[in-house]
């Protein structure tokens, strides 16, 4: 895998319907920090609508684009419908890294969609920090009860995905571009049909889809 064929981070924008979660505001922010140190564009991903009231709020924190998604499995949140629009993106656009809000939702399906990708997630970090020797970003996370702060890096995989948790970084927009590329892509998925399959299929005891922690240290074994 040649990580120069790979650039720009996203940050997914998770919302309600009515109003933009406060965590994808403050990844935004930190993000335009981290691209400004690397010369990455800054790309929001939007899935569902969402009032032009709050997309303003996006384009404040200096996003250079927005990816609006829409089509079917998105007024709700879907587990499989989610992981399977972030695995599609990512294979069209090939993202450097994702950043996903720490959230129920964020930590649900933001290590789907990087197994499916065969990269690595990691989760709860506490700084971002942009390596310009190895273009690689360093999530910095506490460790062994929090007596310790380890670096996690993703060195050869990506793009680099990681879960942050809300109120870990500022909400401090500074100011939208004056040109921001918008792309409109509909990515649907039949939430209805897998509900239905899902519950005429009997129960399993197959082994338990990867969690942020299992798909960081399924990640470490492979380079090991």
């Amino acid at each position: 895998m040649d990580k120069k064929n790979f650039k720009n981070m996203w940050v997914y924008i998770e919302h309600d319907g009515k109003q933009v979660h406060p965590v994808a505001l403050e990844l935004c922010c930190e993000t335009r920090r981290l691209c400004d140190e690397s010369g990455d564009k800054l790309i929001a991903v939007i899935a569902g609508a969402l009032p032009e009231s709050e997309i303003d709020k996006i384009k404040d924190c200096g996003v250079d684009g927005v990816i609006y998604v829409s089509g079917t499995g998105y007024a709700r949140y879907n587990t499989e419908a989610y992981t399977n629009l972030f695995t599609v993106l990512c294979r069209k656009y090939k993202p450097s890294a994702v950043f996903v809000g720490g959230t129920t939702n964020g930590r649900d399906f933001a290590p789907r969609f990087a197994a499916r990708l065969e990269t690595g997630c990691t989760s709860d970090a506490t700084e971002l920090i942009y390596n310009p020797e190895t273009t690689d970003i360093e999530f910095v996370e506490p460790a062994a009860g929090g007596k310790i702060m380890a670096v996690i890096t993703i060195p050869v995989l990506r793009p680099q995905v990681g879960t942050i948790r809300p109120g870990t970084f500022k909400y401090a927009p500074v100011g939208r571009k004056a040109e921001i590329e918008e792309i409109h892509e509909e990515v649907s998925f039949p939430v209805s049909r897998y509900a239905q399959s899902s519950l005429a299929s009997p129960p399993t005891h197959s082994t338990p889809s990867l969690t942020s922690q299992t798909a960081r240290l399924s990640y470490a074994s492979a380079r090991a």
